[in-house]
């Protein structure tokens, strides 16, 4: 630059008018009170507070005649053959896959079997005949012993009332 440049600039730099000065060393920074600190505090936690009591209320509930009750009963495995009634006996036996069934369960259920070969845990599975008012259901790669129900076998539910079907099965839902 050239020397007259440099002194302008200088002047420029140098030259501020004392009125300025004054001015910005009366004029202090603002402070926050403490008050104004909490205040914040306090409008941020009541903001939470009504957050977490009216965000639950927004979701979409269920309408009272959707929804299921808790009074179904959870029946253990059973199926009808013969008009006898059989209930899985938690055993499984050492019978080779391939051997061939006596059945098959063709209808399935909710609650209790009330028709010849029908379960209430699916159908397609294969059973045999077995010894001692047994009968062996093949499903999850083996046999499974289902033993003869004594409190309810040769139940004939054929021709019965609904309210005598609701006295053998408390789950029954005439529909």
């Amino acid at each position: 630059m050239k020397e007259k440049e440099t002194s302008k600039l200088y002047n420029s730099i140098t030259n501020v008018d004392n009125r300025f000065i004054e001015e910005a060393q009366t004029k202090t920074r603002k402070r926050i009170s403490k008050w104004t600190k909490w205040g914040a505090v306090a409008a941020c936690f009541c903001l939470v507070v009504v957050a977490a009591l009216f965000i639950p209320n927004l979701t979409p509930t269920v309408p009272d005649d959707e929804v299921q009750s808790d009074t179904s009963i959870d029946y253990p495995a059973m199926i009808m053959v013969d008009n006898r009634l059989y209930k899985d006996c938690g055993k499984a036996l050492d019978l080779p896959v391939s051997t061939e069934p006596d059945g098959q369960i063709i209808t399935s259920c909710d609650t209790i079997p009330t028709e010849n070969n029908q379960s209430n845990f699916g159908i397609g599975y294969g059973y045999r005949y077995g010894e001692d008012n047994t009968i062996y259901v093949q499903f999850d790669d083996g046999w499974h012993i289902f033993v003869l129900n004594e409190t309810e076998n040769t139940v004939d539910t054929n021709g019965l009332t609904e309210q005598e079907l609701m006295k053998l099965d408390p789950g029954y839902n005439a529909g």
